[in-house]
């Protein structure tokens, strides 16, 4: 996503204040309003075309603890990993339980093992950025984004997180070890923003904001799922966690910034609003 980013500042034309009246075709073949050609315009279109790519382009991969990794992802996230068992991935495989049994020892080393790619996407895709590209859309979409494929590829985790991590404090552990990195970030990313204009963040509040916001993060789909008579989790559902986020934020964007925060939320409430999941058909 990182690369992603650098493409996108590197486009001719990127961040052209002139305005057009063309429209941008969502992946679900949704139109938007009108937008001008900003930069916000531009990271719009880029980002929902490259982020379905990315989400369509998951294939099972080749080696069988690999494999193994990916239908209890999906098996988790469709049916809840409490109702998961190692029998039932290796069933889902078309393996023996032996042959599961010979990668992992049980669920929960399976669990760990999901939650280290967990952390993997976390440390890419949440990095500080530093210097003029932070004051770009395209960074406020890439972490945006970055938060909407964490939540969505790993919803079990986020659905179940206090069970899963009762049971297992060596995993606990770790999570909280994440967690406290991930603040860091966010803390350093906030200062970044006060110090590009386009946020003005009191220092004393910095710390509360960025816990606040990773706790939106964390707790969304848990929250959501409560609330819901079918606790299926669909894409609309994280969407209108984004909105959420956005509006914590909202308060602390520079005036000078108010046209592109409108239009980022404009994004995301229609995402929230689609009755369908515009990257998973």
């Amino acid at each position: 996503m990182i690369i992603v980013v650098r493409l996108l500042l590197a486009e001719p034309g990127f961040g052209n204040s002139k305005k057009s009246g063309r429209k941008f075709t969502m992946p679900c073949g949704q139109k938007t309003n009108p937008l001008p050609a900003t930069g916000v315009a531009a990271a719009l279109c880029y980002y929902s075309v490259i982020i379905s790519l990315l989400l369509r382009a998951v294939a099972i991969p080749k080696k069988t603890r690999d494999r193994i990794l990916a239908a209890a992802l999906e098996l988790f996230n469709e049916r809840g990993e409490a109702r998961v068992t190692t029998n039932h991935i290796a069933a889902y495989l078309g393996i023996s339980p032996g042959n599961l049994y010979y990668h992992f020892r049980n669920k929960n080393d399976i669990v760990r093992c999901i939650f280290k790619q967990y952390c993997a996407h976390l440390t890419k895709s949440f990095t500080p950025a530093t210097g003029s590209a932070s004051a770009s859309p395209a960074l406020w979409f890439h972490y945006l984004d970055a938060v909407f494929y964490v939540m969505w590829e790993f919803r079990f985790f986020h659905a179940n997180l206090e069970d899963i991590l009762r049971r297992d404090p060596q995993l606990h552990a770790q999570y909280l070890e994440v967690q406290r990195r991930l603040e860091g970030h966010l803390q350093a990313q906030l200062r970044e923003f006060n110090a590009r204009q386009v946020l003005a963040v009191p220092e004393q509040d910095i710390a509360t904001l960025a816990q606040t916001l990773t706790l939106m993060v964390s707790c969304w789909v848990s929250y959501r799922r409560m609330q819901l008579l079918q606790p299926c989790i669909i894409q609309a559902v994280l969407y209108e966690g984004m909105v959420r986020v956005l509006i914590l934020l909202k308060p602390y964007f520079h005036e000078n910034k108010g046209l592109e925060l409108d239009q980022i939320l404009a994004h995301y409430h229609a995402l929230a609003a689609s009755p369908g999941d515009p990257f998973h058909k």
